[in-house]
């Protein structure tokens, strides 16, 4: 037995044990597979012929000349467990049905452990579909590890006459007739002869917008100068000058900015308008990167705009490629390197104490959004800390820095007071770290061990904890109760941009756990970071569905756009890009830990049945409040305008598989027997009533629209057309549709739907391929 504690006499073990038998290549289409049905091997066969279904048999593997190896390296026991490598396995088109049976490793006498470490580290950690690949970091990854879910759904993507098909294209429908009234196009209008006063309605709308985005997202990403842009706005809205484009383009963005977090009078409506406004600055400013730079746009002005872009794509109505800010963002990092950003100011000459803090301001919210949004989109920062020298920037209030000052800034202990560059100071701090984890997670050669992502988490863990005792000084600084609020709501999204590296880096890991328990301290870590992340209060105690601030969105009708809501709520019901990912990946992973923890104990789901869910461990009721939270907030963002229902349907279908598993005793769980017709005929009843439930909601917008003048189908900026062919065609700006309906009941050919969640390739193994998004390929699972 003492030979199982070395490593290395396990890996020798295992190189000398008998070669592993593979099964026999699958022969029938994926359908009869999927139905357990003798298949006549025709193209398409019979019984796909019968059920009117596609016939489509997967691709074999091609058998390749094994590649001549060096001699084998002995690893130390540091280099044993290591996270997911990059090109071990083949793409997600080609499943390899090498499967271990527990039998077989006990014949080779190795351990169990060892195996499923080894394995652990051929399994790919990148997936690549229809032109995109999706790093380890991407959080849609965690979806795949939802088979059950995925496997009901392909009942919706191969029976064209069930009522949940049905649903599902009715639904398709009327949010392409809700994103014709709301899709930007270039109006080919000039920044200039945009009314904002019109647009606004009052200077104290104006400052209320403002008011938020500076006390919001300002602090995080340090773009503009308050006092600066407060006296030329003075002079632009009372008419003392004439406002030259560059700074109605800061000041339609930041308004548009301002709604993302805006809840008074007209909220909806004032949004519409601005982000429409706003959509031909985010449009203009991708034209000016599209032409060779010139001087004059190379300013610091044009960086500003560009920013503040970005932002807007992420935090507001704007829908110009908010998933893609990652590929701007290089784009605007290298402008400023060009411009010199990335040297700190005392190497570039004479250059005022004002201007030179504002560029190590701009530089650092330009590095900020980078890797963000290299964590979303799963792709590596390219930058290293290395290439630049910048200083951090001062912790001063934007009172303290004029531009006639003669002595640089005296920059206060970030411990002792809170002021309106705090923030970003906070995230300066944690800025190398964060940027490593990035580039190690998301790195083609990236191979992180387990020591080391112990050792980076902790590291990152402790940059939290510093983050933590900002609030002391956030409480002290505060003028009133309106200022406290906004100090909070700064530190809240400090503490969420920080803490989604550490569930990032420790998410691979927490999979394994499963089959490994030495990997649970990763599982402990990333639900710890999921419940901080999506509620800011104790993890033992979770807002209730009857909270004031989600009452609205677990009940069927619309939530009033006039109540006064908190801003991190409406930032879940209204963001996209890194904050919805964000939000996304901590709702998944909770979803994940419940429906395993009812596996792993089903004693627990049958004490739920018995006594109700009241009666549950404390901490699994308040995971499942949570969930039943995350679906009140998906549903809520059908009711701010998002088109695509299928989260909403998604965790709403999650949701019913724990309320199944409580009922029917821990059964089909997340990996787990799936046997039970009760459940899965209590997943497909969700996933209808989901469908049933979005339909009402997209079904009173398009009525919301209409009445409000714009008649679908009839509007300048759509063109009528029958659905057609079911392909969107794209005008030249931003990948934008064109494509409406002009009658929503008339029957029509068109393609069969794409499948809501995964299309699963076998009954019996891991479900490949990609998840109910429509960009996702699925041609290489058959």
């Amino acid at each position: 037995m003492d030979h199982l504690a070395n490593p290395r006499h396990q890996l020798s073990d295992f190189d000398h044990a008998a070669p592993l038998r593979r099964r026999r290549p699958a022969v029938s289409c994926i359908e009869c597979r999927r139905r357990k049905v003798a298949c006549d091997r025709g193209n398409p066969c019979s019984n796909c012929v019968m059920r009117k279904a596609t016939c489509k048999y997967r691709r074999q593997p091609v058998n390749l000349p094994s590649p001549v190896l060096p001699p084998p390296v002995l690893p130390t026991p540091s280099t044993v467990e290591h996270c997911d490598t990059t090109a071990s396995l083949p793409s997600v088109g080609h499943s390899d049905e090498a499967s271990v049976s527990a039998s077989q490793i006990a014949d080779h006498g190795v351990p169990n452990k060892v195996v499923s470490t080894k394995q652990s580290s051929l399994k790919t950690s990148h997936r690549f579909t229809k032109g995109r690949i999706f790093g380890q970091s991407h959080w849609m990854n965690k979806l795949y590890r939802f088979v059950e879910i995925h496997r009901i759904s392909l009942n919706c993507y191969f029976d064209d006459t069930s009522d949940t098909y049905k649903l599902q294209d009715r639904c398709k429908r009327l949010a392409h007739v809700l994103k014709g009234p709301h899709t930007l196009e270039p109006t080919n209008r000039q920044i200039g002869d945009i009314d904002i006063k019109s647009l606004v309605t009052s200077r104290a709308i104006c400052d209320q917008l403002l008011g938020l985005y500076f006390g919001a997202f300002n602090p995080i990403y340090g773009v503009l100068h308050k006092p600066t842009f407060i006296r030329e706005l003075d002079a632009y809205w009372y008419g003392d000058s004439v406002a030259n484009e560059i700074f109605l383009s800061k000041l339609l963005l930041t308004l548009s900015i301002g709604t993302a977090i805006y809840s008074g009078p007209d909220a909806k409506s004032l949004r519409k308008a601005l982000s429409v406004a706003a959509s031909d600055v985010v449009l203009t400013r991708q034209a000016w990167q599209c032409v060779p730079a010139t001087k004059h746009a190379l300013t610091e002005d044009t960086l500003q705009v560009s920013l503040l872009s970005l932002i807007a794509r992420q935090c507001s109505s704007i829908s110009v490629g908010g998933e893609n800010v990652w590929i701007t963002a290089g784009t605007l990092l290298r402008t400023a390197m060009a411009m010199g950003f990335h040297r700190d100011p005392i190497h570039l000459g004479r250059i005022s104490i004002f201007k030179a803090e504002m560029r190590r301001r701009i530089w650092y919210g330009i590095v900020e959004i980078l890797i963000q949004t290299s964590l979303d989109n799963g792709q590596s920062p390219l930058l290293a800390t290395e290439e630049w020298d910048t200083a951090a920037p001062a912790d001063v209030d934007d009172e303290n820095l004029a531009e006639d000052m003669l002595s640089p800034p005296v920059s206060r202990p970030l411990d002792q007071f809170w002021t309106q560059s705090t923030a970003q100071c906070a995230l300066v701090r944690s800025l190398p770290l964060r940027l490593r984890i990035a580039k190690d997670l998301n790195g083609i050669q990236s191979d992180l061990s387990y020591e080391q992502t112990l050792e980076l988490g902790k590291k990152l863990n402790d940059e939290c904890l510093a983050n933590s005792k900002l609030a002391g000084p956030c409480k002290r600084s505060s003028l009133d109760l309106d200022e406290l609020r906004q100090n909070l709501l700064q530190l809240k999204l400090v503490d969420t941009l920080t803490r989604r590296f550490l569930l990032s880096l420790h998410t691979s890991f927490s999979q394994k756990s499963i089959q490994d328990p030495a990997f649970y301290f990763s599982r402990h870590v990333c639900l710890d970071s999921a419940l901080k992340i999506w509620t800011y209060v104790t993890p033992t105690r979770l807002p209730s569905p009857s909270s004031p601030n989600l009452t609205h969105l677990n009940n069927r009708q619309q939530p009033s756009t006039s109540e006064a809501q908190d801003e991190y709520t409406l930032l879940k019901l209204r963001s996209c890009g890194t904050f919805k990912s964000i939000f996304q990946d901590s709702t998944t992973t909770v979803c994940l830990e419940l429906t395993q923890r009812l596996l792993e104990d089903p004693s627990i789901a049958f004490s739920g049945f018995l006594h109700g869910r009241q009666l549950m461990p404390p901490m699994l009721k308040e995971l499942h409040e949570m969930v039943k939270d995350s679906v009140g907030i998906h549903k809520g963002r059908i009711w701010e305008g998002e088109t695509n229902i299928k989260g909403f349907v998604f965790f709403a279908t999650a949701l019913a598989q724990a309320d199944a598993m409580i009922r029917h005793g821990g059964k089909g769980a997340v990996q787990g027997d799936f046997g039970d017709d009760r459940i899965e005929q209590d997943l497909l009843q969700a996933q209808k009533k989901g469908f049933e439930e979005a339909l009402r909601i997209l079904e009173s917008l398009v009525a919301e629209t209409e009445a409000g003048g714009v008649k679908a189908g009839k509007d300048e900026n759509l063109r009528t057309k029958s659905y057609g062919d079911g392909k969107s065609r794209h005008s030249g700006a931003g990948g934008i549709r064109e494509d409406s309906f002009s009658d929503l009941s008339a029957p029509t050919e068109q393609e069969p739907l794409e499948p809501l969640f995964l299309r699963s390739s076998e009954l019996s193994g891991d479900v490949l391929g990609p998840w109910f998004y429509m960009d996702f390929d699925t041609e290489g699972l058959t």
